[in-house]
């Protein structure tokens, strides 16, 4: 009887029973699964390297394609660009400035900037388009000289204005120790040089010259009193020692004021001039009223 019932079961091979097993158990990840996800990690990691070369080489050509790098420039073009604020052109200068130029370039003998060679000619076109692009004001040569400096020798009032409202420190010093006013009042001295020119020009043209001289004293000093006086900084000291400073202050400003308006209201004689007995007596007269006025302004700049 029992024969009859295991005879009536059909039998399952071995083979049969592997196959079950296999399919009831999950298989691990195969081969090409796992080589899908390297690849997929590899490609993502080369397509962050091209970018970033990318990044670089398009770095590197602008760099390369860009003579006037601020950084360091040619000096072919440092030269060209030096040149044109030498002789005025102040097209050619714009044109390199919005094509990366530093308007602060410098040469290398003198230290001295577009901005210290446009100042020392006169060029007022130039000055002004070099301080509207950003043009450092206070910038110094090898011997401490502002552009102020070198334009206080000028007698052009027009471009002194110019640097004067770009915010130039005024009471900064050369390598002599001279502020820009001091250099600007020492013109008013009649030297020989000075009397020989003279005696080769009209009486208006010697009054011309000399009035227009104590006007660029008188255009320095109403920026220099500005300067001094919030130089004081009476608000942060009210003790009764800062007020005197203060009004000490005010009466040299004061007294300064009243020597530099007696030398403006002195009449040179044109006919003395020629006369060289009375050079000497004009020559000592002014120098007098030069050399006051200096020591005046060197007590205020101390």
């Amino acid at each position: 009887m029992q024969e009859s019932a295991e005879s009536s079961t059909p039998r399952r091979s071995s083979q049969d029973e592997a196959e079950t097993v296999r399919e009831a158990t999950p298989s691990p990840p195969g081969p090409p699964e796992e080589q899908w996800r390297e690849a997929i990690r590899v490609a993502e990691s080369l397509e962050r390297s091209r970018h970033g070369y990318k990044v670089r080489l398009e770095r590197s050509k602008t760099s390369r394609s860009n003579p006037y790098s601020i950084n360091r420039p040619k000096a072919s073009l440092v030269s060209q660009f030096l040149n044109a604020a030498m002789v005025n052109n102040t097209e050619l200068l714009q044109n390199m400035i919005d094509k990366g130029f530093s308007p602060n370039t410098r040469e290398p003998t003198f230290n001295r900037s577009a901005l210290h060679i446009a100042a020392s000619r006169g060029f007022t076109d130039t000055v002004r388009v070099l301080l509207e692009n950003g043009a450092n004001p206070n910038i110094r040569d090898l011997n401490e000289n502002t552009p102020l400096h070198l334009a206080s020798c000028t007698e052009n009032m027009a471009l002194i204005e110019l640097l004067l409202k770009a915010g130039t420190n005024v009471t900064l010093k050369d390598s002599n120790g001279l502020i820009a006013l001091e250099i600007a009042i020492g013109k008013l001295r009649l030297s020989d040089r000075i009397i020989s020119k003279m005696q080769k020009l009209t009486k208006s043209d010697i009054h011309t010259h000399r009035n227009n001289v104590v006007k660029v004293c008188e255009m320095i000093f109403e920026v220099f009193k500005e300067q001094v006086r919030r130089g004081g900084l009476l608000y942060l000291d009210p003790s009764e020692a800062a007020h005197r400073y203060q009004r000490r202050l005010e009466e040299m400003l004061e007294e300064f004021e009243e020597q530099l308006g007696r030398i403006k209201g002195r009449s040179i004689d044109f006919d003395a001039i020629v006369d060289q007995v009375e050079n000497m007596t004009i020559k000592s007269e002014i120098d007098s009223d030069v050399n006051s006025l200096l020591s005046t302004l060197q007590k205020l700049a101390v």
